[in-house]
């Protein structure tokens, strides 16, 4: 599987990542388009585009008719785009243990259309173009955390295996108390030790530049940024 992960459908020279062989992790490089076709026609393409143009959000519809579904979508979502939904595409997923919950990525056609035709014009079929924060690890077990890296002065943020968002390192003290709710702390005495825990902002996170936001959080691992698991895409 090839990962190629762009910034601008311009780019000449960009990352990817060759996990061919079923290899379980690899190493970012640079590469430029003729070396990156030539790879393409054996391996399978995954493109990652930037976060930032694409809205990651879930939902919860009655119906599970792929029709149906399609037709609402718009409907149930439009309070949460910037852009004529008639403008936007939509692709979903149903999660598996309640098919009534949807995970949405909602993208500008155009943009899309952009994307769809540069790699036309480089003759590589992608089998997935997915947002650039589907590369950053998250923990999927009993104690699953948040995975933040930080980069140039923007934030990735992966929230679960089909959420996350990217912002600018300055918008980050207005947004990091929503994604921490207060636990009830109207307990006993004797539980006070445990709401302190349960109110512990427990991250992964990975930064280029320390910040004041970054205080309030608990960083139990640092995730390798010039390191590419392939557990972390979700296709």
């Amino acid at each position: 599987m090839l990962i190629i992960h762009l910034q601008n459908p311009d780019d000449h020279e960009f990352s990817y990542v060759n996990l061919s062989g079923n290899k379980a992790s690899g190493a970012w490089k640079r590469g430029n388009w003729g070396e990156v076709s030539r790879m393409a026609q054996r391996d399978d393409v995954i493109l990652l585009i930037p976060t930032r143009d694409i809205l990651l959000i879930n939902t919860t519809l009655t119906t599970t008719n792929s029709r149906h579904l399609k037709q609402a979508l718009p409907y149930a979502l439009e309070e949460n785009l910037v852009e004529d939904p008639a403008l936007q595409h939509f692709v979903w997923q149903a999660r598996k243990d309640a098919p009534n919950v949807l995970d949405v990525a909602v993208i500008a056609r155009e943009t899309l259309k952009n994307w769809m035709a540069l790699l036309k014009k480089h003759r590589i079929k992608a089998r997935a173009i997915l947002p650039d924060v589907f590369a950053l690890p998250i923990a999927e077990d009993e104690h699953a955390v948040p995975t933040f890296v930080q980069h140039s002065g923007q934030v990735l943020v992966r929230t679960g295996p089909m959420s996350g968002f990217s912002c600018s390192a300055s918008a980050m003290p207005l947004i990091i108390d929503g994604l921490f709710p207060e636990k009830d702390t109207s307990k006993s005495i004797e539980g006070d030790a445990e709401v302190a825990d349960e109110n512990l902002r427990e991250v992964w996170l990975s930064t280029d530049e320390p910040a004041d936001w970054q205080q309030s959080l608990t960083v139990l691992r640092e995730p390798q940024s010039d390191m590419l698991l392939s557990e972390s895409i979700q296709q």
